[in-house]
């Protein structure tokens, strides 16, 4: 399945880029832990980055639940083309390297809990960073009421895409930067 040629993206998109095939799923790990962890969880997604050049990642984005609470809530989001791509990486040693400290920090990591969504993408339909929020949301309050309320939002805190994705620009989006595929022309989003 092909994007219809009308879709655009937006500068922080990784869809429908030439180079490279849609991705037709979402893997999402939410990760909860005492409000004083945000800057360290945020610190090694940033690290995490970099693990991603060279596999079949077709873009990576790191969402936190905005607002003041005595916990954070990341949504860390990474599109692939399958689910074995995924599974590639998440057994190669890239994951390894993204993931060095579990020993060092396992004080840490027993205060942490993080739930996993994998979420079909339609390459046929436009697909945003806020449609995928509001999945999240609606899965979260599902799996984990006490963690989120159904009018709680998330923000951009990093996003990542591959060397070789190249996104077309379009003026009705640029100004809206958690788009990744805009409706085409007469839909509304």
């Amino acid at each position: 399945m092909h994007r219809r040629p009308d879709a655009c993206l937006t500068t922080t998109s990784a869809l429908g880029t030439p180079a490279s095939p849609d991705p037709t799923l979402a893997v999402v790990n939410c990760i909860s832990a005492p409000a004083d962890f945000a800057p360290w969880i945020s610190a090694s997604f940033a690290d995490t980055r970099a693990t991603l050049t060279g596999t079949r990642a077709r873009g990576f984005y790191l969402r936190r639940l905005a607002g003041d609470y005595r916990h954070c809530l990341f949504a860390s989001i990474t599109l692939w083309v399958s689910i074995a791509d995924f599974e590639s990486w998440r057994l190669s040693p890239a994951f390894i390297a993204a993931h060095p400290d579990r020993e060092q920090y396992s004080t840490e990591f027993a205060q942490m809990s993080s739930l996993r969504f994998d979420i079909d993408l339609d390459p046929d339909s436009a697909t945003t960073l806020d449609v995928l929020d509001e999945q999240i949301v609606a899965r979260l309050r599902t799996r984990r009421p006490d963690l989120i309320a159904a009018s709680d939002v998330f923000v951009g805190e990093l996003e990542w895409m591959p060397h070789s994705a190249t996104p077309r620009l379009d003026a009705r989006t640029r100004s809206n930067d958690s788009t990744i595929a805009s409706a085409p022309a007469g839909e509304k989003r």
